[in-house]
């Protein structure tokens, strides 16, 4: 397919997802610097609150006890995407010095022109060394296992062929 390892890896978030929603169980991992993400998306009732003086009528959710299988199964990828950007953040926020003006907006980042040149490495050698030093699938398989003490039946699946040394020579790593 067009995406490659990427669909597979996708898949097998939805595999290891629907195993946690069988035993409606919340999901989690630990990210390196010992952060652990939990998601817990649960179905919801919907409850009316009617104002009526104002002739107002509010619908508002309330979460059940039960987890939302399917919302469950397509946040898992995402979610796992974005705690893995928030630590490559959370790692760069610590190397970079404390005078360079720095935004960011999810995994955009942004500084003024004259800083790029600079401190683009650093974004681009910190997002190689998150990935060489943490496997991603090795977090959730650890944690599948400390919550059900057995592995999970889906098996994760290869790496792709791209190194993180063809991440470090890109050109337009980050742009």
């Amino acid at each position: 397919g067009l995406l490659g390892k990427t669909s597979e890896l996708m898949r097998w978030y939805r595999e290891v997802a629907d195993e946690y929603m069988k035993s409606n169980t919340e999901m989690s991992w630990v990210l390196p610097d010992g952060f652990r993400v939990i998601q817990n998306i649960p179905k919801t009732t919907i409850k009316k609150l009617n104002l009526e003086r104002r002739k107002v009528i509010i619908n508002y959710r309330v979460p059940t006890k039960t987890h939302d299988r399917r919302r469950n199964l397509y946040a898992f990828s995402p979610n796992v995407t974005h705690s893995m950007d928030a630590t490559h953040l959370a790692m760069v926020l610590r190397r970079l010095p404390e005078d360079v003006p720095f935004v960011a907006i999810h995994d955009s980042y942004g500084m003024p022109a004259p800083y790029v040149a600079r401190h683009e490495e650093l974004i681009v050698h910190t997002f190689a060394d998150l990935y060489e030093s943490f496997d991603i699938r090795e977090a959730i398989v650890r944690d599948y296992e400390q919550k059900f003490k057995r592995a999970p039946a889906a098996q994760p699946p290869e790496l792709g062929v791209l190194t993180m040394d063809d991440v470090r020579g890109a050109t337009y790593a980050f742009a």
